[in-house]
């Protein structure tokens, strides 16, 4: 009876002996941390770079870690301490001691401390270790919430698929619910765009169908991210049947970037199915929008070398127009110094229809009075007029009274 009393009794006695040991051990440990600390607080606290401060702050890591090994409780100063002395950042070590100092009752001068070295900590950390590591965190410092979001847009720019997979398996596990509501679903609604940019060339049909909202950045992420020429290409092609100027534009500076001015031309020229308006506005948007050395005329010279003669009537209509836009003087020189040119009286029509849409048709009916075909000039005299008629038709009437109004425009509103 005896000797099982002693046998129960034994347990008990061994865990507090043990638990006795613990204890004795992180006492010691403390002191030689605080030792460590007090000897030479100048090379923790201000990160000196001299070989002996380096080797002391690796001491008090040292000391620190075989605490928490040791099965320790740490406390705020010392948790704070141990992220300050990790170098070079571990994104598992940041992750495990942020959380532990993130849970304690901290002071709001240790909070902003914890804030500060954190974010030290996981600014070098790559995108897809660091964004993990600030999702976990987000239910500590509110100044942590921004780097988060920040290191999403990054991580989503540079590597759209390995983000959307992350995503995707944070939504199922339910990583994301220490964000607000409207972050979940915000983030959530990133995964099917982000999957069309990491495959563009292969989305291409999904990318047509996409809100009109999402055109221009989808694609913008496309050709990014495309992997070959023949994607960029493909790619281009689907921006260019798209009404947004600037999907528009950055195809073509892809394309540019890819083959040069000549090779783009060359492939617009010939590109099948494409509506003939549609390709001399892509021509045009190559000249006046798209970088180039030399000045939009010498670059709308090198595009008309290359166009058969059917399509240089509609380019130049459509440069001009998008050159006034650009510069309305410029644009004028160069129309007048192209006598002889037989699409000279396309740009003049083109010219004359973009000024009038900017609001002054007066001008732009005298522009139209300088088209030598005479069924050319009636044809877009007569659509000025009719537009400014039905903006303002007093003074469109006026007009026709004025002794500006041209004979050829006045006759037939008699």
């Amino acid at each position: 009876m005896k000797s099982r009393a002693l046998f129960l009794l034994l347990p008990p006695l061994l865990c507090g002996t043990a638990y006795f040991i613990r204890a004795k051990e992180h006492t010691a440990l403390r002191s030689q941390i605080a030792g460590a600390v007090s000897a030479a607080p100048p090379a923790v606290m201000k990160a000196a770079s001299t070989q002996s401060k380096r080797d002391h702050a690796a001491e008090v890591r040292e000391r620190l870690c075989r605490l928490l090994a040791a099965g320790g409780d740490i406390g705020p100063e010392e948790s704070l301490l141990l992220l300050k002395l990790a170098d070079p950042p571990d994104a598992a070590q940041v992750l495990a001691l942020g959380r532990t100092a993130a849970s304690m009752p901290l002071e709001p001068d240790q909070g902003r401390r914890l804030y500060n070295i954190l974010k030290a900590l996981i600014k070098p950390l790559p995108n897809h270790e660091a964004t993990p590591v600030l999702l976990a965190l987000s239910g500590g410092p509110g100044p942590l919430r921004p780097e988060f979001k920040q290191r999403v847009k990054s991580w989503g720019k540079e590597s759209p698929g390995p983000l959307a997979d992350w995503l995707e398996q944070s939504v199922a596990d339910g990583s994301l619910r220490t964000l607000s509501e409207s972050d979940q679903e915000s983030l959530a609604g990133m995964i099917a765009p982000l999957k069309l940019m990491a495959e563009p060339a292969a989305n291409l049909e999904r990318i047509r169908s996409a809100e009109p909202s999402m055109h221009f950045s989808l694609l913008r992420e496309g050709l990014r991210h495309a992997r070959t020429p023949a994607e960029r290409r493909d790619i281009a092609a689907t921006a260019l049947t798209l009404p947004e100027p600037k999907a528009v534009e950055e195809a073509l500076a892809a394309m540019v970037k890819d083959g040069g001015m000549e090779n783009t031309t060359a492939w617009l020229s010939a590109l099948p199915g494409m509506a003939p308006a549609a390709r001399a506005n892509a021509l045009a948007a190559l000249a006046t929008a798209v970088p180039e050395h030399g000045d939009i005329a010498d670059i709308a010279a090198r595009i008309f070398s290359q166009l058969p003669a059917d399509q240089q009537g509609e380019f130049a209509a459509a440069l001009a127009g998008k050159w006034a836009d650009k510069d309305h003087e410029a644009a004028a020189k160069w129309i007048n110094a192209s006598t002889g040119a037989p699409w000279q009286d396309r740009a003049r029509e083109g010219f004359a229809l973009r000024i009038a849409q900017g609001g002054d048709p007066a001008d732009a009916l005298i522009w139209a009075g300088s088209i030598g075909d005479a069924a050319q000039r009636t044809k877009a005299g007569q659509s000025i007029y009719d537009a400014w008629q039905q903006r303002d038709a007093a003074a469109a009437r006026a007009f026709l009274q004025s002794p500006e109004c041209p004979p050829w425009l006045a006759a037939p509103q008699q």
